[in-house]
């Protein structure tokens, strides 16, 4: 049977060639993969066999020093007032260019209170002129907002592990996104690797903390949920969420009456939260059964607690 074969064709396909050879060079990297580089020749060497195996031996183990006259190091530490005439103009542009992406962003968050199938049609048009991280942002908040909470909570992460994500402050931005847009979903597994991700980054955020908790709350891990409870309350003591979610954990640990002073605390950051009205309401009902005296005793206010793990 005639085959077609013609020797070398699959190596040349698998070189590395544009942008990704081009960060290779830039980079300097150890590894390259598949390295390949085409050099064109003068015309008085480009017909000569031997010059052109010359050139490419001497190429090959041509090093940094060979073909720079001078070097300097710059201790530049930022960029919005660098130090070097030369990069003004240049970094002048790129923060031109960053706000320009961030003020779209903005534009796009004020679109989805409005309405949020706009704001994701803008975002795909966008998402069109260049793929960028604010971009993809945008439409996997408008997905959430659209109800599609599941879809924009593995986009957020997908963002979050992207390449061109930005820094840690970013990345842990869309984690405690996606994690709780799963908490929306209804997703709570999810929800914890996620926030659990996004504390990697993040660890003195008790925000975090307090929805990692609400996570295992809706998974009925309790002592979870208190440690993390516990982490919360100390970083932002005067947090009255973490307060009401703390006192609800400690009533299914069968605590009632530390529940009771954690319910107090929570009222008197937010009389007015009818969520803690109605766990006031519960905590007092299950000290009724559990044969406890009234709780009226009870309402003074002590200083808040720290930690409901190992107590």
């Amino acid at each position: 049977r005639d085959t077609f074969h013609l020797s070398g064709v699959a190596a040349k396909s698998g070189m590395t060639r544009g942008v990704p050879r081009l960060k290779e060079l830039l980079t300097v990297t150890q590894n390259p993969k598949a390295t390949s580089l085409t050099i064109f020749l003068r015309p008085d060497l480009r017909n000569n066999k031997e010059e052109a195996r010359r050139l490419a031996q001497e190429l090959e183990f041509t090093m940094l020093r060979d073909i720079i006259k001078t070097s300097r190091i710059y201790y530049d530490p930022r960029d919005s007032a660098t130090l070097i005439a030369e990069d003004r103009e240049w970094l002048s542009f790129f923060a031109a260019f960053e706000q320009t992406e961030e003020e779209k962003l903005q534009q796009c968050i004020t679109q989805i209170d409005k309405d949020a199938e706009v704001a994701y049609q803008d975002g795909l048009s966008w998402l069109a002129r260049g793929n960028r991280p604010a971009a993809r942002h945008c439409t996997a908040l408008a997905l959430i907002a659209l109800g599609q909470e599941a879809e924009g909570a593995a986009r957020l992460g997908e963002l979050a592990n992207a390449p061109d994500a930005g820094g840690i402050e970013e990345r842990a931005v869309y984690l405690a996104q996606s994690g709780n847009a799963w908490l929306m979903a209804g997703k709570a597994d999810a929800a914890v690797v996620t926030l659990t991700n996004a504390l990697k980054l993040r660890p003195d955020d008790g925000e975090l903390y307090k929805d990692r908790a609400r996570a295992y709350v809706l998974l009925r891990e309790w002592n979870e949920a208190g440690t993390d409870l516990d982490s919360a309350i100390q970083l932002s003591a005067g947090n009255a969420e973490a307060f009401r979610l703390r006192g609800h954990v400690l009533m299914k640990l069968n605590r009632l009456e530390e529940a009771w002073k954690d319910v107090q605390v929570a009222m008197r950051l937010a009389p007015q939260d009818v969520n803690v009205v109605v766990l006031r309401g519960e905590v007092r009902e299950a000290m009724r059964v559990a044969g406890i005296e009234d709780p009226a005793g009870l309402d003074k206010i002590e200083e808040p607690r720290t930690r409901i793990v190992g107590n």
